[in-house]
């Protein structure tokens, strides 16, 4: 299983690509699991809006993840290159190393590639950079060009996704991620049972 980066400016269409991707997987029988933030109000805004497992970032060492996906949208604010030494950045260094070992398709996002810890930003099998058609976001939406680059490659390939509109329906295109410094908290299972119960 690839790793994949995608790095493109604000809405380039970086999260459509790992929620595309994902959902081809999802359709395909494979499990889909989702670093989904927590809203202020407490409950787990969801990036995806197809079938997948939350996954808080800090568990994704100790989850043994095995032949699935996983999806990270704006990993550059936790993994930042700065805080190198930060635990959980250590901690996703080695979650790097294993995760192809472990027939894991890791898909995250970021704005500047280069602001990923250089262990984990030097290792994806493909970095997708995102362009938005028109460049100017303040215009209505007509295309996305993505530029697939493979990192034994010198080549890359320019794939348009034409109307992507269409793929809306499939994650929440304007939801915003929190900085970890004042994300909230994950709940226990007996919250969300709470949540879902009543």
């Amino acid at each position: 299983m690839p790793i994949f980066a995608s790095e493109g400016d604000n809405r380039s269409g970086k999260t459509l690509s790992i929620a595309l991707l994902g959902w081809i997987a999802y359709n395909q029988g494979i499990p889909v699991y989702c670093a989904c933030p927590m809203g202020n109000d407490g409950r787990i805004r969801h990036i995806i809006n197809y079938k997948h497992i939350d996954i808080e970032p800090s568990e994704i060492w100790q989850t043994d993840l095995e032949d699935c996906v996983l999806l990270e949208d704006e990993f550059d604010m936790l993994a930042d290159s700065r805080m190198n030494w930060d635990k959980k950045i250590r901690l996703h260094r080695y979650f790097n190393n294993q995760a192809k070992k472990r027939g894991v398709n890791w898909l995250w996002t970021a704005i500047r590639h280069k602001n990923i810890d250089i262990q984990i930003r030097q290792n994806p099998d493909y970095i997708i950079e995102n362009h938005r058609i028109p460049k100017d976001w303040r215009y209505p939406l007509q295309a996305i060009k993505w530029k697939v680059w493979n990192r034994f490659s010198e080549k890359s390939k320019t794939i348009y996704i034409m109307q992507p509109w269409r793929f809306f329906p499939i994650y929440n295109h304007k939801l915003g991620i929190p900085p970890p410094e004042i994300a909230m908290p994950k709940p226990s299972n007996a919250e969300l049972f709470k949540q879902v119960i009543g």
